[in-house]
């Protein structure tokens, strides 16, 4: 679930991660691409990079508001299988396989990413692909990393998952909280505009739950009836809620 504010910085942040995303790739052309650091598949990999971001941003600008959550999920599936690739082209790339750690530190802000996007079904599918993801390419390979990387550098892989693991259950965990401070934040919106509305009717209004315990009653009620006023009670809340109908207004009691 997601109120207005929190749409638009979603979509704000959809802009700021294609833009962060085309910037790397602009350093990686301009700068590591002479250097020799990347060539061949990863170049052109690099290439795709920074004409994706910079078409989502155009999107941005184009699209109507309610097809851009699914650009998001086309953004998060794509920066997934880029950097799943770049593992791949990197660690077999023969001269380059350091190339490889910087793909897999990008897989911590992409699922932070997706934990900002996570409102919807596919949002909470597309956290679990990404969590298990990186270690459905690495795991496969390690033949490879065993072969390519010297004993000291080996354990950074196992560090790595152990920590992507920890670091994707903690943001599940907080936006878990985060989507039920925003339900019930419109939930106790919607109660209190309903309560203006109430109190500012002449008619006996209560609210009463399956046992017949009063859960709210307007100021009027409250006059009609001789109820004691929530206000006369110092901020220590309304001592009638949650008491039967039949001991605070028993007359009433007797209809029902």
């Amino acid at each position: 679930m997601m109120d207005g504010r929190s749409r638009r910085l979603a979509r704000q942040a959809v802009v700021t991660a294609c833009g962060l995303a085309l910037a790397g790739s602009g350093f990686g052309l301009a700068v590591a691409y002479p250097m020799g650091l990347i060539a061949g598949f990863e170049l052109w990999l690099v290439i795709s990079c920074a004409l994706f971001s910079a078409a989502v941003i155009l999107g941005f600008f184009l699209l109507p508001a309610r097809l851009f959550h699914h650009v998001t999920i086309i953004a998060i599936l794509y920066f997934g299988f880029y950097l799943s690739a770049g593992i791949l082209i990197a660690l077999y790339s023969g001269d380059r396989t350091t190339n490889v750690f910087v793909y897999l530190v990008w897989f911590f802000p992409l699922l932070a990413f997706n934990i900002l996007m996570r409102v919807t079904r596919s949002g909470r599918l597309l956290h679990v692909v990404l969590l298990c993801l990186p270690f459905a390419v690495v795991a496969p390979n390690a033949g490879r990393i065993l072969e390519v990387y010297p004993e000291p550098v080996q354990p950074w892989f196992v560090v790595f998952g152990l920590s992507y693991l920890c670091f994707g259950l903690i943001l599940s965990t907080l936006s878990q909280y985060r989507e039920a401070f925003i339900a019930e934040r419109e939930r106790s919106e919607a109660l209190l505009g309903a309560s203006q509305i109430l109190e500012s009717i002449s008619d006996c209004y209560l609210s009463l739950d399956r046992s017949l315990c009063l859960v709210y009653a307007n100021g009027a009620a409250r006059r009609d009836l001789a109820l004691a006023d929530p206000a006369s009670n110092h901020g220590r809340g309304d001592p009638l809620i949650g008491r039967p109908l039949a001991e605070i207004a028993p007359r009433m009691a007797e209809f029902l």
